[in-house]
């Protein structure tokens, strides 16, 4: 169902641009200081100024931290918190950095089950079906109730992509970069990339 489909293809401004909206739509204090800089021609944010509200009330996109506690459960003394996927672990023997992992198919879409839901040989080529995002709620969900955290389509974080050699709680934008974080996989990604611990990141625009 076309309309059941996740967003796809948006920039991360245009992200934190509809957070805003849906918290205007709702009466929520908006979360973004949005000054927008630029929109290419098929209206796409593709240069912003932002900073976070930090006492609004309104939607906003998950830290890095905030988006892998969700994958993998919300809470660390169950078994699930250190699967492999949201939801599910890997097949017994795969390797982390394989590029096929059936233990996926569960809860995800990824490369190679994105033809018919079970892991294949090959991912379906750009004239087959299977070659795109999913209705969304097709798998199962984690402990959350959360669908296609690993798998479908990749998801933006508020975070810049960054790194630190210190031991933080709950960090949030931990280093300015020039790209922002994303998680998740997707149906265009092997399985490595849908692990809850597997760090994306992709330019803001």
């Amino acid at each position: 169902v076309q309309e059941k489909r996740p967003v796809e293809g948006v920039t991360w401004y245009d992200a934190v641009w509809y957070c805003n909206a849906l918290s205007q739509k709702e009466g929520l204090t908006p979360a973004y200081n949005i000054e927008v800089t630029t929109v290419n021609g098929s209206n796409h944010i593709t240069a912003a100024n932002v900073t976070l509200n930090e006492n609004a009330t309104g939607y906003r996109l998950p830290t890095e931290a905030e988006w892998e506690y969700a994958a993998r459960g919300g809470d660390p003394t169950k078994e699930d918190w250190n699967y492999m996927f949201s939801g599910a672990d890997t097949a017994e023997g795969v390797l982390y950095s394989s590029s096929k992992n059936s233990g996926l198919d569960s809860v995800g879409w990824y490369m190679y089950n994105s033809r018919n839901g079970t892991t294949g040989y090959t991912p379906p080529s750009s004239d087959e079906q299977g070659y795109g995002t999913h209705q969304v709620g097709k798998k199962a969900p984690n402990r959350l109730g959360l669908y296609d955290m690993s798998g479908n389509v990749r998801e933006w974080c508020y975070d810049w992509y960054g790194f630190s050699t210190e031991e933080m709680t709950d960090p949030s934008v931990v280093v300015s970069d020039s790209c922002r974080v994303c998680r998740g996989g997707s149906w265009y990604h092997s399985a490595s990339s849908a692990s809850v611990c597997y760090r994306g990141n992709n330019y803001p625009y």
